[in-house]
């Protein structure tokens, strides 16, 4: 299944500098004192402009004063749907921040868009942004599969911070990219992208004999980050899991492995984690097929392995 690395990587690396993921390092324990933390995962708000505007991430640090709003794209050239969204950035307030985007007013002495791209895009975002007379960091991002390795650098425009201008000048280069924080493309919520994830915390859930729980629950436990997912992805998300639980349920092992509760709320009760041991290799075989099937790919043993 092709993985888009932006949407794959990006989210678990600005989560991960945020946090002060030790992978990370030295980075990561910069980042994090100058008091950065994530705000917001695909967060969704309104400007006093009217107009509708959906970043990637929003990054916030009350010690500093600032906050940072994130939108990457991997893509290789700048159409007019990105115009407009550049656009509509660019008439970004502190008010529309402050309010719709519950950003505190103590981190909102300055901020910036950030925009984060290949560097094969970067000459088309610059001259546009040159057209329309303002100014957003522009930093690159490398993947390994890609380009042969994990970095980030800022190619263009200052940051309105000195210290976070300072940082994202450095070039920074990762041995690896920590992908536990958000282990799918956030933008890309379907049951092909989600079920090995699932799957394999439904698994988890029965190894720690946790017998039942609320949807909520579960997707805490698919997303350790849960907390600073927008609440309309949240929605998403929960939608889509509750899909692959249903669908699983309707076969015959399944069935065995996880049943619906009528509520309120409705809950999910599970095997007891004997019963799976017992037939183990059973249950292996078919929720393998069952992440194969959902993807539309060839039987592989993800689950458990060879």
């Amino acid at each position: 299944m092709p993985i888009n690395y932006f949407s794959y990587y990006l989210p678990n690396l600005i989560i991960g500098l945020a946090k002060g993921s030790r992978v990370l390092g030295p980075y990561s324990s910069e980042f994090k004192k100058l008091g950065y933390q994530t705000h917001k995962i695909e967060p969704s708000f309104r400007t006093t402009g009217g107009y509708e505007v959906n970043p990637d991430a929003i990054v916030i640090s009350v010690k500093i004063g600032n906050t940072l709003i994130f939108e990457w794209t991997s893509s290789t050239s700048l159409g007019d749907d990105k115009r407009r969204q550049i656009e509509r950035y660019s008439n970004i307030t502190v008010s529309d921040l402050a309010t719709p985007a519950a950003v505190p007013t103590r981190a909102l002495k300055t901020f910036d868009t950030v925009l984060v791209l290949k560097q094969v895009a970067i000459s088309s975002f610059v001259e546009y942004l040159e057209h329309l007379g303002t100014a957003m960091p522009i930093v690159i991002f490398r993947n390994f599969e890609e380009d042969g390795e994990y970095s980030l650098e800022k190619e263009a425009f200052d940051f309105a911070e000195a210290n976070t201008d300072s940082f994202f000048s450095n070039r920074m280069v990762f041995s690896k990219i920590p992908t536990g924080y958000i282990s799918f493309c956030i933008d890309d919520i379907n049951q092909t992208s989600l079920v090995s994830s699932v799957v394999k915390h439904l698994v988890s859930a029965i190894i720690k004999n946790i017998r039942s729980f609320e949807i909520t629950d579960f997707c805490e436990r698919v997303i350790p980050v849960w907390g600073v997912i927008d609440t309309d992805k949240k929605r998403e998300i929960a939608r889509v899991i509750t899909q692959i639980f249903n669908r699983l349920s309707r076969y015959d092992y399944g069935a065995e492995l996880i049943k619906r509760q009528a509520g309120p709320p409705p809950r999910w009760v599970i095997i007891s984690k004997e019963d799976f041991i017992r037939r183990k290799r059973y249950f292996q075989t078919r929720l393998d097929s069952f992440i194969s099937s959902t993807r539309g790919e060839p039987l592989t043993e993800e689950l458990f392995g060879s």
